[in-house]
């Protein structure tokens, strides 16, 4: 499980890796035809698009999973360990089921625009492909919920108390007098 774990976590990670680098280096290309040659090609924006697109869903599936969502946990941190943790445990019951709610949409969508035949007006790609980023986001974010809910429940992982790269235990006063020296 740990392999499938590590695999899983790689893969999104030079996908989406790949993805904004992919992006990042047509713009510069689109940038420098458009300023030095005249030139533009509307279909390098329509992939430039899709990529930020596909890497900001990828992306938020990684955010679940290094727990940088932004999240009120004040009241979390207040409450008993064990009360602390099922709270924890519905908040991310219930943000599973909307991602999942998401996913099914989005599928039934993407659905939708591939029975519509509608294609892309630039790369001329079926519309159905750039659209399955939302169900195929969704649905990674829903099994990184999934895991974090399994590892609250099993008292693996702490609350959901902040406790990600952005955590910090500086209290609000010093926040307020402006920050701490």
């Amino acid at each position: 499980m740990r392999t499938l774990e590590r695999i899983l976590s790689r893969a999104e990670e030079i996908l989406c890796a790949t993805l904004l680098a992919e992006a990042a280096i047509l713009t510069f290309v689109q940038v420098a035809l458009r300023y030095l040659f005249g030139v533009t090609h509307s279909w390098m924006v329509e992939l430039i698009n899709y990529s930020f697109i596909y890497s900001a869903l990828i992306g938020a599936s990684i955010g679940v999973r290094e727990k940088v969502h932004i999240g009120v946990d004040i009241v979390i941190k207040k409450l008993p360990p064990r009360v602390g943790r099922w709270v924890s445990a519905a908040a991310l019951g219930l943000a599973m089921l909307f991602t999942i709610a998401i996913t099914i949409i989005g599928l039934e969508y993407v659905n939708d625009v591939r029975v519509s035949g509608q294609v892309s007006p630039d790369l001329e790609v079926p519309k159905w492909i750039p659209y399955t980023a939302i169900p195929a986001g969704f649905a990674l974010m829903s099994l990184r919920f999934l895991q974090e809910l399994y590892l609250v429940v099993t008292g693996k992982a702490d609350a959901l108390a902040a406790h990600g790269p952005a955590d910090t235990d500086i209290p609000v006063q010093l926040i307020a007098k402006g920050g701490a020296k």
